[in-house]
């Protein structure tokens, strides 16, 4: 039967089928896979429990999840997927949720940490954009995207500490999800893009696999908000708690990773990571009519810390310019 390999989170992935959305490993794994996926019956545990519209279920290095409109996952030892889809659901469907809370328990059992954001790569160094559904990550790495910066993470990505005691990011997969009004934004068309599942105007942009195994030293993280009047609009450096608060709350399915009884890491992890990288909230307008001053106004601030090594000038980057924009 044939196996499909790939790359993503810093792991080698073997699976039974396609996943469309994943870089394609064109050479054999030498020694085996990290992850494997295949398809098998699952049988539910009586005693799972509802997070966030999903049934949960761990048993010391055993993961259950039971996605109501997909199917069964049982997440084994971060090295193994098995997968049961409900009747009538389709691969790409399944692949869906394969790539975001399937994965987000398999990378808290493998203790890789993973966070929901955007990365873009610039001069060698990662910047990684979180922030709440809606808050603009994917309309802000579109616009790098448009000025011919490497998009390293749509989404989810895995942050881990290399030998060097470095952040670095390992991207997830090569593609980004933009609505359509956000297409429309930059001047693209819809035109040959897949429908990302359940939605009818949300698409998916593949995007250059070249490279994509390698993680790069993280340089700073930018917590998009949407500012209401009350706000102090453009980016503000963090520090201390706030800087934690920000980390802690863009960890992907942090509660699954309390119930693996990953806790503890992701803490500490937290605290190293505010050490060592500097932390910023980016407080932009609604829609698109001050998007690309304020995108501007981010690129700055990243070169400004790849010139600097990594530490920003003390004084804040503000934004409030009058003037077009997309989906935010």
């Amino acid at each position: 039967m044939t196996r499909h390999r790939y790359l993503a989170f810093g792991l080698r992935v073997e699976c039974a089928w396609p996943i469309s959305s994943f870089a394609v490993s064109e050479l054999p794994f030498s020694g085996g896979p990290d992850v494997e996926i295949d398809e098998a019956d699952i049988s539910p545990p009586e005693d799972a429990q509802e997070v966030g519209g999903a049934k949960v279920r761990v048993d010391g290095a055993k993961g259950f999840l039971e996605i109501p409109d997909c199917g069964r996952f049982e997440i084994v030892g971060g090295r193994r997927i098995l997968v049961q889809p409900n009747p009538g659901v389709t691969r790409d469907q399944v692949n869906l949720y394969l790539l975001g809370s399937v994965f987000g328990m398999l990378l808290h059992q493998r203790l890789l940490l993973p966070f929901h954001c955007n990365a873009v790569e610039i001069e060698g160094s990662a910047f990684l954009f979180c922030g709440e559904s809606g808050a603009g990550k994917s309309t802000l790495a579109a616009y790098f995207v448009e000025r011919g910066f490497r998009l390293l993470s749509d989404d989810l990505c895995a942050l881990h500490f290399d030998e060097r005691g470095r952040l670095v990011v390992f991207p997830g997969a090569p593609r980004l999800k933009l609505w359509q009004d956000t297409l429309d934004a930059f001047g693209r068309s819809s035109d040959g893009l897949a429908l990302v599942p359940w939605y009818d105007d949300k698409f998916e942009m593949p995007l250059p696999q070249d490279k994509w195994g390698e993680p790069l030293p993280v340089a700073g993280i930018f917590h998009l908000r949407t500012a209401d009047s009350d706000l102090d609009h453009g980016i503000h450096r963090l520090k201390g708690l706030e800087a934690a608060n920000c980390i802690t709350a863009n960890i992907y399915r942090r509660r699954l990773a309390d119930l693996i009884g990953a806790g503890h890491f992701y803490l500490t992890t937290t605290a190293r990571i505010v050490e060592q990288v500097p932390v910023f909230t980016m407080n932009r307008h609604w829609g698109f009519a001050h998007f690309h001053e304020e995108a501007a106004a981010a690129e700055d601030r990243m070169r400004e810390l790849v010139a600097r090594g990594g530490e920003p000038a003390a004084s804040n980057t503000h934004c409030d310019p009058s003037g077009p924009s997309a989906r935010p």
